[in-house]
């Protein structure tokens, strides 16, 4: 199913040919003129039709020392388990925002979207960057309607992938404090924040935490929700929470101990900085730590950082039986990191 991606959009509506596009194309022209349907064998029959559609996305973000978003995306993808009998025709819509186009066809679809965010003003419209769609879908469809429409194949394939990098909505905000207190202690605290409702909770949260080269304990003085521990492989301080309720803010501090061998460390290099030097006073060949950035990890349901929602969810089909639908949400990290 892979291999049917089809066909990509720029963020001005230009179409990426070439290559496996223009195959997945020229077989979607043969169907619509022959009526054939390649991908879909007749006679496909359950007790039970249903059909269930997963849109998963994964966030990249960089965050500054200060929070400032340096850069960020989200890629996505839409993924169906067809469970139909016969020959089915599925349409839905997305909530998904054309860039400003006043001509036909991007016109009419841009009016189209008006319209609906004028009926539905808490769910707006948002820019897809470029999509690239399996070949059962109908393509002036989503041209002029902006409806995807299409006729499944039989169990689990991917629909439609999609990237967007504006209007991106990041479900944590961190807040990291390193301080030395002397040589040989320094204090961290961890301020983590949930950015999401409060009737959704983050499952499988990590917050990973570096510690410098020298550090040799670790005194846990305040964990708010889970667990931390010193993970000796990743150099890191990591904190694990299960479940993490949304709209809500936990802190973790702790102090590391560090060597002897190295102490002052991080303080001579905040003065070879400050003084213009390229390594520490005294001429030591020190390795100067470069505080690598925090990762945070967490899966988290019913939630998309894009906005993209799936409007309506129409299946039809001759012996007009009754389907059973589920739409499912599911975001989870991808590279998230903040500076420290």
């Amino acid at each position: 199913t892979g291999a049917g991606l089809a066909r990509a959009f720029g963020r001005g509506g230009a179409r990426a040919g070439g290559g496996e596009g223009d195959i997945a194309a020229s077989k979607q022209i043969t169907s619509q003129v022959t009526g054939a349907c390649s991908w879909r064998a007749p006679g496909i029959r359950y007790r039970r039709n249903e059909v269930f559609i997963d849109v998963i996305e994964s966030v990249d973000v960089l965050l500054s020392q200060n929070g400032v978003v340096l850069r960020s995306d989200v890629n996505g993808e839409v993924v169906v388990n067809s469970q139909l009998s016969g020959m089915p025709e599925c349409k839905f819509g997305l909530n998904d925002r054309l860039p400003i186009d006043q001509t036909e066809p991007h016109g009419a679809a841009g009016r189209r979207q008006r319209e609906l965010e004028k009926k539905d003003p808490a769910t707006p419209g948002v820019t897809l960057d470029d999509c690239r769609f399996h070949q059962c879908v109908r393509l002036t469809k989503f041209d002029v309607e902006r409806t995807i429409s299409f006729i499944p194949p039989d169990g689990t394939f991917r629909l439609m992938t999609y990237r967007i990098s504006e209007g991106i909505s990041l479900p944590f905000k961190i807040f990291p404090l390193l301080q030395e207190r002397s040589d040989s202690r320094m204090e961290c605290l961890i301020l983590l924040k949930a950015l999401f409702d409060r009737n959704v909770s983050a499952s499988n949260v990590e917050v990973v935490i570096p510690c410098p080269p020298n550090f040799c304990d670790l005194q846990l003085l305040h964990v708010g929700i889970g667990k931390a521990s010193v993970d000796n492989a990743q150099q890191a301080v990591i904190w694990k929470i299960k479940r993490y309720p949304g709209a809500m803010e936990y802190l973790l501090r702790y102090e590391l101990s560090l060597s002897s061998q190295r102490a002052g460390l991080l303080s001579r290099e905040a003065m070879a900085l400050r003084r213009g030097c390229s390594t520490p006073t005294g001429g030591e060949e020190l390795s100067l730590w470069k505080r690598p950035p925090l990762t945070l990890r967490f899966t988290l349901h019913m939630f998309t950082a894009s906005g993209l929602c799936i409007r309506y969810l129409k299946i039809t089909e001759k012996s007009n039986y009754r389907t059973v639908k589920w739409i499912r949400y599911l975001t989870k990290a991808g590279t998230y990191q903040h500076r420290l």
